[in-house]
Order: C-alpha cells, then sequence, then structure tokens
C-alpha cells in the first residue's frame, strides 16, 4: 500500500488544518532531499512515507501510517535528534562505497524489500520533523 505524508498547517482564522502552507513556512523545507519530495507547489509540502516508515518506526517507534499531531512530530524529532547524535561514525557509507566499489545501500536492498534510506536522507527527516514541530504542523497520512 502507498503512503503519501503531506504537511498541514492550521489556519490561526479557520483553526482547522489546510495543506496550503504559508510561503514562509514552506521555503523552509527547501533543500531537504527526501523521496517525493514536491517542489512545482512550494505551498504544498509532501514526502514519500512508505519509503520511510520503516525508518522512523525503528528509530521513534512511531508509524507514518497515521494522521500524526505536532506533539507526536516533536516526539520523533527528539528521537531522530539523539539517534543523529550517535550515529555520526557510523554514517560513513561513502568510505565503505569507495573500499568496496559498489553502493552498500545496493547490496542490503538485494536481501530486503525495504528501502534502506542512505544517511543524508535521515538527516534530512529529522531537519523535516524539527520544521513541523517548531511551526506547530501537523502530517497526514495519506494511502
Amino acid at each position: 500500500m502507498g503512503l503519501d505524508c503531506i504537511v498541514k498547517y492550521k489556519n490561526p482564522e479557520s483553526n482547522q488544518y489546510t495543506d496550503k502552507l504559508p510561503i514562509q513556512v514552506a521555503k523552509l523545507f527547501t533543500g531537504l532531499n527526501l523521496i517525493g519530495m514536491n517542489s512545482s507547489n512550494p505551498a504544498y509540502i509532501k514526502f514519500r512515507g512508505k519509503a520511510y516508515d520503516d525508518v522512523v518506526q525503528k528509530i521513534s517507534g512511531v508509524s507514518l501510517y497515521k494522521d500524526l499531531e505536532p506533539e507526536q512530530l516533536n516526539q520523533i524529532y527528539q528521537e531522530f535528534s539523539k539517534f543523529n547524535e550517535s550515529a555520526q561514525d557510523r554514517f560513513q557509507y561513502d568510505e565503505l562505497n569507495k573500499v568496496y566499489g559498489y553502493l552498500i545501500e545496493d547490496w542490503i536492498e538485494a536481501f530486503t524489500d525495504m528501502y534502506i534510506p542512505r544517511p543524508s536522507e535521515i538527516v534530512a527527516l529529522e531537519k523535516f520533523f524539527k520544521i513541523c514541530a517548531e511551526n506547530n504542523l501537523m502530517l497526514y497520512a495519506s494511502y
């Protein structure tokens, strides 16, 4: 089953969530390189949640296959922050790739149907969840 995670903003006037973010908030996501991250409409932010659900669950214990409120996104951000801080020495895939002459991720994916995110994507996820937490955004699970 597919999954897109769509960022929603709580409109202070209507007190309702909308997927049309203010431009100044949407711009904060610029440069994050996640699968399915859209760039054609800067006020509509989404990414391919199916690709990252496994790693998000392993790091934070939270599934992307449900709508996530700002408090939950803050919890995920805190867990990613701790993980990334403790995992810096494990993020040396580039060195392994030079030694072995192929992408380690390709080798791992040959044995599993799960997508294995690169370290830069895990760091991008941390930044993504931080932006959501700091701007009181929610994540809508669309599948």
